[in-house]
């Protein structure tokens, strides 16, 4: 998981980590401003909620597997063969939608950086 954490700061700059790194990087939509990273165009509804979701998927990880193993003795951490397995593919799927997110890097007025999202449709040929 921190691995996940390390791609949103190389894509972004920013320094925090935790979920303060994934409401700063991709938080802002439901104030209207424009995230560092989006997922999508956000351009529709359906956009904005899947944008929303894989946030809150970013967070939920963090929150129920990062904070508590990050926290406690390294020598002990209580997960079966299926859960490890079920959260490699999470954290999988969630490495791989950050690398979909792609463009150039520019620069507002305040510095901070903001890319010009470049994502392909995900809808299924016909």
């Amino acid at each position: 998981m921190k691995s996940l954490a390390e791609k949103i700061r190389q894509k972004t700059g920013l320094k925090e980590d935790g979920v303060r790194l994934i409401e700063q990087a991709l938080g802002g939509i439901e104030s209207n401003r424009p995230p560092l990273l989006a997922f999508n165009k956000l351009e529709t509804c359906s956009e904005r909620s899947e944008h929303l979701g894989l946030m809150n998927l970013l967070k939920g990880l963090f929150m129920a597997f990062r904070n508590p193993t990050a926290h406690e003795p390294k020598i002990y951490w209580p997960i079966n063969e299926q859960d490890a397995l079920d959260l490699l593919s999470l954290i999988s799927l969630l490495h791989r939608r950050l690398d979909e997110v792609a463009g150039n890097a520019t620069e507002n007025n305040a510095g901070r950086r903001y890319l010009r999202v470049v994502t392909e449709s995900r809808e299924p040929n016909p």
